[in-house]
């Protein structure tokens, strides 16, 4: 199971270089391509916007430092999207990627809770979009764990050295892992013996590549195993 995720990681990381290296060769050649477009068909301008589109995929940066202080443009942005909002609290936990993009986006860990007697907190991957005008959008946002049936969120501190059983499975279910770094931003919830692990993957390599996944892993009398990995 461990060599399948490094497999599927450095599948990953290749297709992201070359992506990254097809994007600077269309910027270098962006004059010859403008004039294309101007004479060519409907179909072959909309295969370019589907690369673009593609190009915008692979361009978000993953933080140094996911730490809100450290990010005060990213948590005032984000305080301004959610200005006014009565039926549900939003918090900034992590500020974890950005991309320039007319503006600049954003991608964060947010921790959120309606305000209706006994709700329950969760948390949740948060995109926003801040253009040139400093006007602010939350653009996407999913549950991490809404809709897994059993899974319960972590209702103490999300520092995986402060949940030491965490800390040691996840150090287990790496420690093969040579290709790959994981690097653990917080521990998100539980279903019995299985932990969620907000995560900073990166590829051992020439050009290395850092994604952010959730990272599922099970430990029982038998080891540890990392059962899925989702990307944002």
């Amino acid at each position: 199971m461990k060599k399948i995720f490094t497999i599927v990681l450095v599948i990953f990381c290749t297709t992201s270089i070359m992506a990254c290296k097809t994007k600077a060769k269309i910027e270098d050649n962006k004059e010859t391509t403008d004039t294309i477009i101007d004479e060519s068909t409907s179909e072959i301008s909309e295969i370019d916007e589907d690369t673009l589109n593609y190009q915008d995929t692979v361009a978000w940066s993953v933080n140094e430092s996911w730490i809100p202080d450290d990010n005060p443009d990213a948590v005032a942005a984000f305080n301004r999207s959610v200005e006014g909002m009565q039926d549900y609290h939003y918090k900034v936990v992590a500020v974890l990627s950005s991309q320039l993009e007319s503006g600049m986006n954003y991608q964060y860990l947010a921790k959120g809770e309606a305000t209706t007697p006994d709700a329950k907190p969760e948390y949740l991957i948060v995109k926003l979009h801040e253009d040139l005008g400093t006007e602010v959008e939350i653009t996407w946002s999913e549950n991490l764990l809404g809709g897994d049936l059993g899974w319960e969120y972590n209702d103490s501190s999300l520092d995986i050295k402060d949940n030491p059983n965490v800390e040691a499975a996840f150090n287990k279910a790496k420690e093969s892992l040579t290709e790959v770094n994981y690097e653990p931003i917080a521990y998100i919830g539980k279903k019995d013996n299985s932990y969620a692990i907000l995560t900073k993957i990166t590829i051992n390599q020439s050009e290395p590549s850092s994604s952010i996944g959730l990272v599922f892993i099970t430990s029982d009398d038998s080891g540890v195993v990392i059962d899925d990995i989702r990307g944002y």
